[in-house]
């Protein structure tokens, strides 16, 4: 005892020497940027307000305030990187020329566009602002010379900026749908650059009103490039280690491990979710607590009970999801570990009033605390050695951070973040592959050697999934942190969780509380002693049980991990013909609706069959009769290659053709829908908006970064005629510095040739200058008064101008700002809807799967079906992941490596097919265990023609979804196969999938239901309301009103829902797949009448065929299902309670 006493009171010397020596260097060794900072958070806002009063900046009134405080992270890296390190950044501090380091003030009010951005240096000095007028505010139409002659003497009056030291760069202007004309004259300081990056100037004139002053310095497009080259290698470590925690982590440890803790009656959820709970509550609160920096984001152009309310919808689904996620990580990690480390005190009993008070756990907790200060000094020790020794390079940062201390509790978001890693890392990161690398080896023999290789692999995936944080080289992360996860790793084989956790824990709360400590800010010693408090609390509860109990005692036996004792089996759900797996005193579920099928069910199935046909009819003839998509991927390359040819572009072997149908429907095609209607629509698609078509791209993933900048892309309509024509040059190439003249006569002369066109047939709306390193590039925008006028909006044509050719042209409608205001205001109450249509679909998948595994662990579940429909799936996945590949290919950005970005895609789209096919074989196999418990599909079959006559009635809810939903824009027929690389297996692999996918989840429904209400014996008007929700989540969609439109189509679909499950689904679950290949074939016959790309029958037909085989063959499958597995395993001793399985 007194050697191990010595032992303790060697290792808290140790680490608190240590803990003083890393405080003492930290600011020497780290780059730590000396700033001065004069101006507070309070004097921002008000100096900000008495400004915008003084100036009569917008938005006037009683107006909301939000202000933060930040450095420009770009020009840092590229300073830091390429200019001479922490020492070149820290000369750019003194706020002459720049001001890296700037408050930001924003004033706003709800409703209004108008507002204001003030801007100030850490000084404190005013820096620029930036004032928003709405765009139909009418104003003076000044000339250039005026307009510069009006900023050009504020600037200088009002914010003292010496014009003689700067030169004119750029000036451009642009007329407003009001009638004002708005001029932006840019500067830049011909004796002053940072590297390659200009200093500039922007001033912007409203009408006759000064309206902006900013500084600016854009770091060269080469060193972003070259950055993100650069960085793609940090997220490629970061990627293959998430890759690796879903499949190692996720599946095999904690799903797997799930399993194995049921079969061993070891699953102790219950305090693992009260936990979790409590940790992701700490979280949800310090995201509160954050709540005065989200106005920095918020839109005013929505009801801010709206936007509210959607903040908190999101904040509380990343609860649930948090909660989730933790709770699972904490059971099995603490299952886990009470099986393979008996010596080990147990966790959810560590600081209770028994175990707190014992040198164990004085012990591991103070060895938490200790090590904190032997690994700050050890990252210091790094630091100073990669630093100055091998050239590693971390961006530099100040130890004052206002933002983290803008919040109302600024104690909190470090302590609930620190928690939570500390906690949940260790728990998923250490104690998953470690102790059940160890139940491995106690199982196959070699403890030690799995022990061994686990210990390495959990230090490797720990350590490269934080690569993604900014450091070069990339793996300087993962280099940094093998030691701690070393360490943390022997802690925890040692000693368990316990220490570890403490020490991670404590380690990140010190370091993420920097800004805390360092604060001067008035009151900030309240958020000081809290976050010393909530750091010394594990500590302090083993005191406080030490005081209570009056002296130390001993750890007894039974709360360490080998004292603890299963509890007695629960009863299972009885399966008719399965066998309970010896568990005894099953409960019996009473079989669906026995006897006969009353005949007015098939008649009620097949009348709203009728009903439902007449309604997916009228919606397929009514669709709107868009252009078929005639050219494939081939063909589409074919054309755009000769676009090319005929501009004398020829590119050589080294370039790739990537193409991709774009079709997606944009703002404009709802707003000329909705403003001038289907007829007016027709006459602008193709024309003025492209629809659905190609995208070819000519891109280079060779040679110079800087350099692949360089593409061609060649829009092309569904007809196959080019729509928009773009060369994209690398910003430092060199060409011509056109005068404005110069370029206004290169732009008439593409109109000419391009849409036979001459400019006094047009309009110029804007003309703007872009000042590029060695050329000067132009763009410029047209009214084009040839077409008909619209009721709303404008007809326009862009033309850009680059290296003095024609770089880019396309039309495009003009969609005024308010139109876009008051779509955007309705973004709140559309969130809410689609929130509200997932959550039911999500909530019976969850409940189907996490059945599932209870149910199998207990000898109770469809395994070979399950296992079979998986392994369907898995294929499914894989053809569609590698008939996808094209379509993945041509998002790839040439700023990064093509093999890494095709390896992380093939990876991730791969990993995704095996998810979806483990977890859709859950639900799968769970849905025929609760329908075999029920009966169900035992007794008397429905006629064909009632599961026929359902599907129709699904086909017909969602045809009214879709006449609903045409009052906001037209439905386009699908042409997503043509992305695909065999486009008619693609359509019908979508098209089967799609089909399981849906008969997986009404299976599942139906199986739920019949078990939530034993048989429809009870609980019935709960199930009623279930199925209404379902109902109203599959069909409703917003119409010319968004709110009406979602009613009615959601009433429909309601009523549609309950009529079908009561009286059809539940009662004979075979019509279930009848009825879903039926809508399948129903939703068929738009694709048959509009054939909207090539090959589109085929794929149609061979979909449709496929379907009809798998829906027979399920068909006679339900029903003969067999519910087994092998036995479970004989438990070890324990007391955790099992999760039961849900009865009815």
């Amino acid at each position: 005892m007194r050697s191990r006493r010595a032992s303790w009171i060697l290792l808290l010397a140790a680490g608190l020497a240590a803990g003083v020596a890393a405080s003492r260097w930290f600011t020497q060794v780290f780059p730590i940027v000396s700033l001065d900072l004069r101006m507070d958070r309070a004097q921002a806002l008000a100096r900000a307000r008495a400004l915008a009063d003084a100036r009569g900046w917008g938005p006037g009134g009683a107006y909301r305030q939000a202000a933060t405080f930040g450095v420009d992270d770009s020009l840092q890296t590229y300073v830091e990187l390429e200019l001479g390190g922490k020492a070149a950044f820290a000369r750019l501090l003194d706020g002459a020329v720049v001001a890296p380091y700037t408050w930001r003030v924003r004033h706003f009010r709800e409703g209004e566009t108008r507002e204001t951005w003030v801007t100030f240096t850490a000084a404190g000095e005013p820096w620029g602002f930036l004032e928003t007028l709405p765009e139909a505010e009418p104003g003076p139409a000044l000339g250039a010379v005026q307009a510069k002659a009006l900023a050009d003497s504020l600037a200088a009056a009002d914010w003292g900026v010496d014009l003689a030291r700067w030169r004119l760069a750029e000036q451009a202007q642009e007329t407003r749908p009001g009638g004002r004309v708005d001029h932006t004259i840019t500067y830049e300081r011909p004796d002053t650059t940072i590297g390659a990056a200009p200093v500039r100037l922007r001033l912007r004139v409203s009408g006759d009103r000064f309206s902006e002053l900013s500084r600016t310095v854009p770091v060269p497009e080469a060193f972003a490039r070259r950055y993100a080259e650069m960085r793609s290698a940090n997220d490629g470590i970061a990627t293959a280690s998430s890759f690796a925690i879903l499949l190692l982590y996720g599946v095999a440890g904690c799903g797997v491990g799930t399993f194995v803790l049921l079969r061993r009656r070891a699953f102790d959820w219950r305090p693992a979710f009260r936990f979790a709970l409590f940790i992701a509550g700490l979280g949800a609160a310090a995201a509160v607590s954050q709540f005065p920096l989200l106005w920095l984001g918020y839109d005013t152009a929505k009801p801010v009970g709206g936007w509210l309310a959607e903040q908190a919808l999101g904040g509380v689904a990343l609860l649930v999801g948090n909660v989730l996620m933790l709770a699972l990580s904490f059971a099995v990690a603490e299952g886990l570990t009470r099986l393979a480390f008996g010596a080990h005190p147990r966790l959810w009993h560590a600081w209770s009033r028994e175990a707190a008070p014992t040198p164990a756990l004085l012990g591991r907790t103070l060895a938490g605390y200790a090590l904190v200060g032997v690994f700050l000094l050890y990252q210091v020790g790094l630091a100073w050695v990669s630093q100055r020794e091998w050239g590693w390079w971390n961006p530099s940062d100040t130890l004052v951070s206002p933002d983290a201390v803008a919040g109302w509790a600024p104690w909190l978001p470090p302590v609930a973040l620190a928690a939570q890693a500390g906690f949940w890392e260790e728990c998923l990161f250490r104690a998953v592959p470690l102790a059940g690398a160890a139940l491995i080896g106690d199982r196959l023999g070699h403890r030690r050697a799995w022990i061994a290789v686990a210990f390495v692999l959990q230090a490797v995936i720990f350590a490269a999934g934080h690569a993604n944080y900014p450091a070069q080289p990339a793996w300087a992360r993962v280099v940094e942190l093998i030691l701690p996860s070393f360490a943390f790793g022997g802690l925890y084989l040692a000693y368990g969780l316990v220490p570890a956790a403490v020490m991670h824990y404590v380690y990140d709360a010190v370091l993420m509380a920097i800004p805390v400590w360092v604060s001067r800010a008035p009151g900030i010693w309240a958020s000081q002693f809290l976050a010393a408090t909530c750091i010394a609390v594990p500590l302090l509860v083993v005191l406080y049980h030490r005081l209570r109990a009056g002296a130390w005692q001993e750890l007894p036996d039974r709360l360490r991990n080998a004292g603890w004792v299963a509890a007695p089996p629960v009863p299972s759900v009885a399966v008719a013909g399965a066998a309970t797996a010896g568990e005894p005193g099953p409960v019996v579920v009473p079989a669906v609706a026995p006897g006969a099928a009353p005949a007015w069910m098939t008649r009620t199935a097949v009348g709203l069959g009728a009903a439902g046909l007449a309604v997916a009819v009228a919606a397929a003839l009514g669709a709107f009769p868009a252009p078929a998509v005639r050219l494939d991927r081939a063909g589409a390359i074919a054309v755009a290659r000769r676009e090319l040819e005929a501009r004398g572009v020829r590119p050589g072997p080294e370039w790739r053709w990537l193409a991709r149908v774009d079709a997606t429907t944009g703002e404009a095609t709802s707003f000329v829908w909705r403003t001038a209607g289907p007829a007016r629509y027709a006459d602008v698609l193709g024309r003025d908006i492209r629809g659905p078509g190609w995208e070819v791209r000519v891109v280079s993933f060779d040679g110079d970064v800087a350099e692949r900048a360089e593409e061609w892309r060649v829009s092309l309509t569904a007809t196959g005629a080019v729509w928009r024509y773009e060369h994209r040059l690398p910003e430092a190439r060199e060409g011509p510095l056109l005068d404005e003249a110069a370029a206004r006569e290169v732009a008439h002369r593409a109109l000419r040739i391009e849409y036979d066109l001459d400019a006094r047939q047009l309009v110029e709306v804007s003309a703007a200058p872009q000042k590029r390193p060695a050329r000067t590039d132009w763009s410029f925008t047209f009214r084009d008064t040839t077409a008909p006028v619209l009721p709303e909006g404008e007809r326009r044509i862009q033309v850009g101008v680059a290296g003095g050719e024609l770089a880019d042209i396309f039309r495009f409608v003009f969609v005024p700002e308010a139109w876009q205001r008051a779509q955007r205001a309705e973004a709140p109450l559309r969130t809410a809807l689609g929130a509200l249509a997932l959550i039911l679909p999500f909530a019976v998948f969850g409940t189907s799967v996490v059945s599932a595994v209870v149910a199998w662990s207990r000898g109770l579940f469809a395994r070979r079906l399950a296992l079979r429909l998986a392994a369907a799936l898995f294929v499914l996945g894989a053809l569609r992941l590698a008939n996808d590949f094209p379509s993945l290919e041509a998002g790839f950005t040439t700023a990064q490596p093509y093999r890494l970005q095709a390896a992380i895609g093939v990876a991730g789209l791969g990993i995704g097919a095996l998810l979806l096919a483990a977890l859709g074989g859950l639900s799968g196999g769970m849905a025929a265990t609760w329908l075999a418990a029920a009966g169900a599909g035992r007794g008397p079959r429905l006629p064909l023609a009632a599961g026929i006559g359902a599907g129709l009635a699904l086909a017909g809810t969602r045809g009214a979804a879709a006449l609903v939903s045409r009052a906001r824009g037209p439905d386009f027929p699908s042409v997503a196969a043509l992305d695909t690389a065999v486009p008619v297996l693609g359509s019908a692999v979508a098209t089967l999938l799609a089909w399981v996918l849906t008969t997986v989840a009404l299976l599942a429904f139906a199986g739920y239901l019949v078990h939530f209400t034993a048989g429809w014996t009870r609980r019935q008007g709960g199930a009623l309301l279930l199925v209404a929700l379902a109902g109203a989540s599959f069909a409703g969609t917003p119409g010319a009103s968004l709110l009406g439109g979602w009613l009615l189509s959601g009433a429909i679909g309601a009523l549609v829902a309950i009529a079908l499950l009561r009286g059809v689904f539940t009662r004979d679950p075979a019509t279930i797949p009848v009825a879903t290949a039926t809508a399948a074939l129903a939703g068929l016959l738009q694709v048959l009448l509009a054939r909207a790309w090539p090959g589109a029958a085929l794929g149609a037909a061979l979909g449709g065929t496929l379907v009809v085989l798998a829906a027979g063959w399920a068909a006679r499958a339900i029903g003969t299902a067999d519910v087994e597995a092998p036995p479970p395993e004989p438990p070890p001793p324990g007391e955790a309670p099992a999760m039961p399985l849900p009865a009815a």
